[in-house]
């Protein structure tokens, strides 16, 4: 069939379903359906992503090009450096809800410049831009890298600017406790464990792009994995769950901090780096001496040759002190292999903290009066 490519340049790493660019960008890619055209997709950037999980949510056709090195840009846990073409399209049919019928893919040769991450997106998009027959740019940043190639590659090719938005790029709000006083919290009178919530910038641990994408597109106003949002996740599953993001040799872990509240909130901050807070003020509590039955240790700083003298039990409780980043040993950080099971812990040693007293009654009723508010309005 003929070749549809609907594009996006760069978007906030916290969309939402009332942006501008994701509405128009599902309209574009209905229309394109229904014209019996195959959409091309591709993984490792959102607006991509997001083309994928669409084109196959309208019952489309797909052709998702791959770009290098593969391992790092699908984020599948299953994909290893040995990785097969065909074990990888298994797991992206997966990932996405690809009917296989309807889905084929395109392997991206390493590059010129590199194997890192983002070294190969200019030549996907050259190749999708090439490679398609009718062009639909939808949010694209004047004088970027996308207007430049709409300008060189769409002689002959047709123009559809029916769903054209205006690019603009949404920033991430970065107060944390505007108007607001902290609330004493006299309630931790004994040493606890606490697992702070954070955005996340991506699907949520055990979650598929098409369940993330799903949730994106109908989010509304609010970002679908917000900090909040994670908090309600681990109460409705009773579960937090594992991960092995920045975790050297992907050991799954659940991270912690030893430090009272009242201390994290003074290290919670903006990261430049990663566009997201470090942490937000929603959490799990949990007594220490009860974390330290599930298996609850504090972690090691230290060097790389430091970790290689480590024993296998030993290195998932590493962690380097920081460079780019900062000092990490002032958070105090402990960590659990695996998930933590919050059925396991006895109620009097379960606190569930959130911002403010007006979001307890958020929290499902059964687990209300473990609930302690962070910050009040002023009076």
């Amino acid at each position: 069939m003929p070749y549809a490519v609907i594009l996006n340049s760069r978007q906030t790493k916290t969309p939402r379903g009332d942006d501008s660019w994701i509405i128009a960008t599902r309209k574009a890619v209905d229309q394109a359906v229904q014209r019996g055209l195959t959409i091309i997709g591709s993984v490792g950037l959102s607006t991509w992503e997001l083309v994928t999980y669409l084109a196959s949510a309208s019952g489309g056709s797909t052709m998702v090009i791959i770009p290098y090195p593969y391992r790092a840009n699908l984020n599948l846990p299953e994909i290893t450096a040995a990785a097969k073409p065909a074990e990888i399209t298994v797991s992206i049919r997966r990932e996405y809800a690809l009917e296989s019928e309807k889905s084929d893919f395109i392997f991206q040769p390493p590059t010129a410049r590199g194997a890192k991450r983002k070294s190969a997106w200019a030549d996907r998009d050259r190749t999708a831009l090439e490679m398609a027959d009718v062009v639909y740019p939808v949010s694209i940043k004047p004088g970027g890298t996308l207007a430049g190639l709409l300008q060189d590659k769409c002689g002959n090719k047709e123009i559809c600017k029916q769903f054209t938005v205006a690019y603009r790029q949404k920033k991430n709000a970065r107060r944390l406790r505007p108007e607001e006083e902290f609330v004493s919290l006299s309630h931790f009178t004994e040493p606890h464990l606490v697992h702070w919530t954070r955005a996340a910038n991506s699907k949520w641990p055990g979650e598929t792009a098409a369940e993330y994408y799903r949730a994106v597109i109908n989010s509304g106003p609010t970002y679908a994995r917000s900090g909040r949002a994670t908090l309600a996740r681990i109460l409705h599953e009773r579960r937090i769950r594992a991960t092995a993001r920045h975790i050297r040799d992907g050991h799954r872990v659940v991270s912690f901090t030893s430090l009272p509240p009242g201390e994290s909130i003074r290290l919670m901050r903006w990261r430049r780096r990663y566009v997201r807070w470090n942490l937000e003020p929603y959490g799990i509590a949990i007594r220490q001496d009860i974390a330290q039955i599930l298996g609850a240790r504090s972690v090691t700083y230290g060097s790389p040759s430091d970790y290689a003298s480590l024993s296998p039990s030993d290195r998932p409780f590493f962690q380097n002190p920081g460079k780019k980043g900062g000092n990490w040993r002032p958070e105090r950080e402990w960590r659990i292999c695996g998930d933590v099971d919050l059925t396991r812990i006895p109620p009097e040693a379960l606190k569930i903290i959130v911002r403010s007293p007006g979001e307890i009654q958020q929290v499902p009723a059964s687990m209300q009066g473990l609930v302690i508010p962070l910050f009040a309005p002023h009076s």
